[in-house]
Parts: C-alpha cells; sequence; structure tokens
C-alpha cells in the first residue's frame, strides 16, 4: 500500500491516459517482429532486446520466486521504488527489469509518433476496455501476425504502442491507490515468452480483504488469473487462500476441450496444493464467462462441481 501511494505522486491524470492505452498484445508481436530486424539503429535494437529478455519465460511460470519478481517487475511499483530511493538516499534496485522502465527507456530512442506528420500504421485488432471502477482481469489472446511494413512505419507504430502500454500501467496504478490501503488491490499484465520465441499475456488481479471479524487477524488473499492461449482459448483461474493453510480455487473456460482438459487436471492440481501444506477447501469449475467482478469478499466462486472438502 506505501508503494502504491508513492505512485500516485507522479502519475497523470486518468482522464489523460485512458484514451492512449493501449493492450499489450500488439506490441508484443511488435517487439519480435522488431528483434527480427537486423537494420535498426543500434541504440533502438539493444533496447528492443532488453526488454523482451525481461519477460517472464514460460518454464519459469511455475517458480514462486520468479513469478513473485515478475509481479514486483511488473511497472506497478516504478515509482515507488524511485521515491524509496530518494528517501533512503541509495540507489534504485531493479530497475533493469522493471517493464514501464525498459518501456520507457524504449521510448526515449525513438522518434515521436506523428512527427513530421508521419502517422503510425493502423494495425489490426483493437485495445482491451481500460480498467473501470472495479477492474478486473480480461483473456486477452495473442495479437494476429502483423503485416510487413518500413523500418520508419515500425518505428512510429512500435513509439505508439509503447506510449500506449505505459499508459495502461499507468490506469493499473490508479487503481491501485484508488482502493486505498487497508485492502490492496492490485492489477497488472504479466507478458510471457514461450522458446519458440512468442509472447502472450497473463492478466491477473491480487487482492487482500480486511480482517473479517474473526478476532484473529486473518484476511484474505485471493488472486484471479486471466489468459488465451491458442491451445486453450480465454481461461480465468480465481485462487482464494484464507488465513495461511485453507485454499479455494475455481476455473471458468469457454471452450469444451479445455473443461475437459481442466475436469481431467484436478486431481493433479489437488494434490500439488496439499504438496505445499494447503488444506484444500474446494475446487470447481465451470463451462462460461467468469462473472463480473464486483467489490468485496471475492472468494465466492460458482456452486462446485468437485468438493473434496472431508
Amino acid at each position: 500500500p506505501a508503494a502504491t501511494r508513492a505512485d500516485a505522486q507522479t502519475a497523470p491524470p486518468a482522464r489523460t491516459l485512458r484514451p492512449a492505452q493501449e493492450g499489450a498484445t500488439r506490441l508484443l508481436m511488435l517487439l519480435s517482429m522488431a528483434a527480427r530486424q537486423t537494420d535498426l539503429p543500434p541504440p533502438i535494437r539493444t533496447a528492443v532486446l532488453e526488454t523482451m529478455k525481461a519477460m517472464l519465460p514460460t518454464a519459469q511460470a511455475g517458480d514462486p520466486a520468479r513469478v513473485r519478481q515478475a509481479v514486483r517487475d511488473s511497472g506497478l511499483f516504478l515509482e515507488a521504488r524511485l521515491a524509496q530511493a530518494v528517501a533512503t538516499g541509495k540507489p534504485p534496485e531493479g530497475l533493469d527489469g522493471d517493464l514501464k522502465a525498459l518501456l520507457l527507456r524504449l521510448a526515449a530512442t525513438l522518434p515521436e509518433a506523428g512527427r513530421d506528420g508521419k502517422a503510425a500504421p493502423r494495425l489490426p485488432g483493437e485495445p482491451p476496455p481500460p480498467p473501470g471502477k472495479h477492474p478486473a482481469p480480461v483473456p486477452q489472446a495473442r495479437a494476429a501476425e502483423l503485416p510487413s511494413m518500413a523500418r520508419e512505419a515500425m518505428m512510429a507504430a512500435l513509439r505508439q504502442f509503447v506510449d500506449g502500454a505505459v499508459a495502461r500501467i499507468g490506469l493499473h496504478q490508479i487503481a491501485a491507490v484508488e482502493q486505498g490501503p487497508e485492502a490492496p488491490r492490485w492489477l497488472l499484465e504479466l507478458p510471457m515468452r514461450n522458446p519458440a520465441g512468442e509472447h502472450d499475456l497473463v492478466h491477473m488481479l491480487l487482492e487482500r480483504e480486511p480482517d473479517r471479524g474473526s478476532g484473529k487477524g486473518q484476511r484474505q488473499w485471493t488472486a484471479v488469473i486471466a489468459l488465451d492461449l491458442p491451445e486453450l482459448g480465454p481461461v480465468t483461474a480465481r485462487i482464494a487462500v484464507d488465513g495461511e493453510k485453507n485454499v479455494s480455487t475455481w476455473l471458468w473456460a469457454e471452450s469444451e476441450e479445455t473443461v475437459d482438459r481442466i475436469r481431467a487436471g484436478l486431481p493433479r492440481l489437488q494434490t500439488a496444493l496439499a504438496a505445499r501444506d494447503l488444506v484444500v477447501k474446494d475446487l470447481g469449475f465451470r463451462k462460461e464467462t467468469p462473472p463480473s467482478q464486483e467489490p468485496g469478499p471475492i472468494g465466492r466462486g460458482p456452486a462446485s462441481l468437485v468438493d473434496v472438502e472431508a
């Protein structure tokens, strides 16, 4: 909470960020295209490669420490790191892997969008909706292959989508600040890269509920993860941890084949959770889109189709 309050000191108003915000899926495709260009100016090519290198490899998506670092480097806490450095008089740490810092460095190497009257080319696809008052993760499919374009057009498009991605991170920062410190709610996006060099986006919400009056000081943490992979389609998972041990998980998928895969994998998921000394209270899944996210307790999922509590 203290970190997100620091971000509020420098974030532009939401009304200026909403028109500029862009989803990251088309930017990821542009970065992949730019990385294959050997004739880019060296500062731009270096900044592109550094940005892509910092993205979470899919092979490490099951490593808790690596995912924790990816959350810290999502750009949501950049200004907090800078504010902490100013307060302590020490150099800021972790900026080499921070997504927002890397995007700002990349933007500094690119010409301004629209300079000399040359607007960036219009790319296929539409940006996702900007975060609202009670934002929820949205599955975002991998962008379609982009058409080939001249180097100048590519750099103009890169600048537009880099600026749009920075604006979207800013909206996520504002949404976090507006929740207040008692019930932190962090919405963020994590780009991932697979061994084939393809990129996908994980939209994630981390939320902690205030003490519900149990007298034990226990709070419920909830993580909501939304993604749209070519082999799965849109999938949303909601994991709620009550206290330190009790965990409940619900999954939503739109594809019948994906639902069948989830059904078959639930016993393995139960075993994996139990192996981490968690008490699995509930497992459930539905073939539908998840319900809209509203404020208040979100650990309550759909009626369970699998109840593993003895």
